[in-house]
């Protein structure tokens, strides 16, 4: 029987950086990549925070100095899309990551925007495509619904393969 040091292959990281990283791995390094990106759309509000986030999360040791360049990029081309400028255009009231009760659950949506009465939702995933996904989408609507919103819009933005899907 061998047993390796755990620290050889996981690497455990306290406070801001809320995860762990399985070293050597292609999918723990995927998932890391997806959820640092994740956070970097979670803090951004508009299209011009961008690199001052990337900074910030640099000096919290949530992303290297190497992992900025590779995220900046990702964002940028989800900014190619037609749609996704739209989620950091002025005017808005944002909300990220802002829990939403009712009935006595919590549901948590990545970004709400409202503007009057009109209400955008979007929720970024890092795993494919899933019916799953659109239900927990419409849920989030429902409830926007009932605080008196109208004019719902629903996206969900695929980090992976940068995709953006209307729900």
């Amino acid at each position: 029987l061998r047993i390796n040091p755990y620290h050889q292959k996981v690497n455990i990281r306290s406070g801001s950086q809320r995860m762990f990283t399985l070293l050597d791995n292609y999918h723990a390094n995927t998932i890391r990549e997806g959820i640092q990106l994740h956070m970097a759309l979670e803090r951004m509000r508009s299209a011009e925070d961008l690199s001052k986030v990337l900074e910030q999360l640099h000096i919290e040791g949530v992303i290297s100095e190497k992992d900025q360049a590779n995220i900046k990029a990702k964002v940028n081309s989800l900014f190619n899309h037609s749609v996704f400028p739209l989620f950091f255009a002025p005017g808005w009231e944002i909300f990220t990551e802002r829990e939403i009760a009712h009935e006595g659950s919590w549901f948590k949506p990545d970004r709400v925007m409202v503007k009057g009465d009109e209400a955008l939702v979007v929720d970024y995933k890092r795993e494919k495509e899933d019916a799953k996904h659109h239900r927990q989408l419409n849920q989030y609507a429902e409830l926007l619904a009932k605080m008196g919103y109208r004019g719902i819009r629903k996206y969900l933005v695929y980090v992976e393969d940068l995709n953006i899907v209307e729900v």
